[in-house]
C-alpha cells in the first residue's frame, strides 16, 4: 500500500509538471495575433486580410481562452494545423517521432549490454592497463561534441570506405536494407556519445559493490565469480545504473537534434529545427509538449524501476 501511494504521488506530480510545462510552452511561443497572421500570409497583406485571418483562427480571443482551447484539443490528440505549411501538425510530427524513437531504441539496445559488459570488465581490472586504457577512451569520447563524432564517422565510413550512406534521406523514399542502412551511422554516433558516460557511472557503482563486505563474504563462502558479480556487484549497483540509463534515454531523444541535422535524419529533432527556422509555432508547441511528456514518463518509469530494485526507495 505504501508503494502504491508513493507511485500515485509521483504520477500526480508528473501530471502537475506537465501542466506547468504546457503553460510555459504556450506562453513562450504565443506571438501576437498580428505577427502570427503576417507569418502565415506574408508581409504584403492588407489590414482586412489580417483581420479576417485573426477572426477565422480565433486569435482575437483572450490568451487564457486560447490556451484552454489549445490544451483541450491537444489532450484529445488534435495538434492543430500549421499556419506555415497548412498541414495537420499531428500527421507531420508523429512519423518523425517514430523515426527518432526507433533511433533511440536501437542505440539503447546496443548501449545497455555493451556498457554493462565493459563496466564489469573495468571494475574487475581496476588499476590495470585494461582499465586505464578504457577509462581514457571513454573520457575522450565523452569530451567530443556530437557533430565532431558524426563528421568523423561520415569521413571514415561514408567518404573513405564507401560502406555506408553519409545521410539518412533514404528513409523518406526507400525501404529494406537501404532504409536500415540509414540508421547505422546515426546509431553509432549516438552510441559513442552516450555509452561512455554510462560505462563510467556503472564502473564506479560496480567497483564500490565489489569492495563491500557482503561481496567479500560471498567470495569466502565459495560462490562462483559469475554469481558474485551478478548478485553482489551488478544488482546492488542497479539504482545508479537505471538512473543513468534514464538520463541517457532523455538525451537520446532530446540531444538527438545535432545528430539528426548532421545526417539529415528525418526525425523529430530535425523537424523542430525546421519549425523554429520558419516560425512554425503550432509545430514547435506540439513537439515541445510531446518531448516533455516523454521526458516526464521516462523519469517516472526510472523512479518506479529503482524503487522495485531497492525497497528502501519505496517510501521516498
Amino acid at each position: 500500500m505504501v508503494f502504491a501511494r508513493v507511485i500515485a504521488i509521483k504520477i500526480a506530480w508528473a501530471a502537475m509538471t506537465l501542466l506547468v510545462m504546457s503553460i510555459i510552452t504556450f506562453a513562450a511561443t504565443s506571438s501576437s495575433p498580428v505577427d502570427v497572421a503576417r507569418n502565415a500570409l506574408g508581409r504584403e497583406v492588407t489590414n482586412e486580410q489580417l483581420e479576417r485571418f485573426i477572426a477565422d483562427r480565433g486569435l482575437n480571443r483572450p490568451v487564457v481562452v486560447r490556451y484552454a482551447a489549445w490544451l483541450g484539443d491537444f489532450v484529445r490528440g488534435d495538434f492543430g494545423t500549421s499556419t506555415v505549411t497548412g498541414r495537420n501538425v499531428r500527421d507531420d510530427v508523429m512519423p518523425r517521432l517514430g523515426n527518432t524513437l526507433v533511433l533511440a531504441a536501437l542505440t539503447l539496445a546496443i548501449s545497455l549490454p555493451v556498457s554493462l559488459g565493459l563496466a564489469v570488465y573495468m571494475a574487475l581490472h581496476v588499476g590495470r592497463w585494461q582499465d586505464l586504457m578504457l577509462l581514457s577512451s571513454t573520457t575522450v569520447l565523452t569530451a567530443l561534441p556530437e557533430f565532431v563524432t558524426g563528421m568523423a564517422l561520415i569521413l571514415v565510413f561514408g567518404v573513405a570506405l564507401h560502406w555506408l550512406p553519409i545521410d539518412s534521406t533514404a528513409l523518406n523514399f526507400q525501404s529494406g536494407w537501404s532504409a536500415w542502412a540509414s540508421y547505422v551511422l546515426p546509431v553509432l554516433s549516438m552510441l559513442l556519445v552516450s555509452a561512455p558516460y554510462t560505462i563510467r557511472i556503472a564502473r564506479s557503482a560496480i567497483r564500490e559493490s565489489l569492495s563491500a563486505p557482503h561481496t567479500r563474504t560471498a567470495v569466502l563462502a565459495g560462490l562462483s565469480r559469475r554469481r558474485v558479480v551478478a548478485l553482489y556487484a551488478v544488482l546492488p549497483a542497479a539504482v545508479p545504473i537505471i538512473n543513468t540509463l534514464a538520463l541517457n534515454l532523455v538525451y537520446l531523444i532530446s540531444g538527438v537534434v545535432v545528430i539528426e541535422n548532421v545526417f539529415s535524419f528525418p526525425g523529430i529533432g530535425r523537424r523542430l529545427v525546421e519549425a523554429i527556422t520558419t516560425s512554425d509555432i503550432e509545430t514547435v508547441q506540439a513537439i515541445a509538449i510531446v518531448m516533455g511528456a516523454m521526458f516526464i514518463a521516462i523519469t517516472l518509469i526510472a523512479d518506479m524501476a529503482a524503487a522495485i530494485v531497492n525497497p528502501r526507495l519505496r517510501s521516498k
